[in-house]
């Protein structure tokens, strides 16, 4: 028999001891893989000019509040829907800005930024999981209503 055989299981697998973990230690892991998170909806009136200075303004305001905390991670990123009916997904934030910004003739029509951040606090053993969505654009889709409704 080799070394992953004995003849008391005749497995390929080994047999490893069994542990037994605490619910609280098994509560962090899962909530951080499965918790959803608490959302505030703010709709604002009338129509919105945004230019491209704005988008990185914005990004800088959320940088220099973050800078306020032990952020473990934190990556930002970038949706456009341009009036073409294209869209321009960025999945950092860095990508978004090796753009060539003077190539792209289209309006945008919808522009959505997440921050996804994960922030170490002193009573949990892991970072902790947060996210801030911004949606500026000139409809609002039913799955944004939905949280709407269930709160009045």
């Amino acid at each position: 028999m080799n070394g992953f055989q004995n003849s008391e299981t005749s497995g390929i697998v080994p047999q490893q001891p069994e542990t037994i973990i605490s619910l609280d230690d098994f509560k962090s892991p899962f909530y951080q893989l499965n918790a959803k998170p608490d959302t505030e909806i703010r709709l604002l009136p009338g129509k919105k000019t945004v230019e491209l200075a704005d988008i990185s303004n914005i990004n800088e305001q959320i940088q220099a509040k973050l800078r306020n905390h032990d952020v473990a991670a934190s990556i930002g990123s970038i949706n456009f829907i341009l009036s073409n009916k294209k869209i321009k997904d960025y999945s950092t934030w860095a990508e978004f800005e090796r753009e060539k910004w003077n190539t792209i003739n289209e309006r945008i029509k919808t522009l959505t930024i997440h921050w996804d951040i994960a922030i170490k606090l002193p009573q949990y053993s892991l970072p902790q999981r947060h996210s801030i969505r911004l949606r500026i654009g000139s409809k609002i889709p039913p799955k944004d209503i939905f949280p709407i409704n269930i709160y009045k």
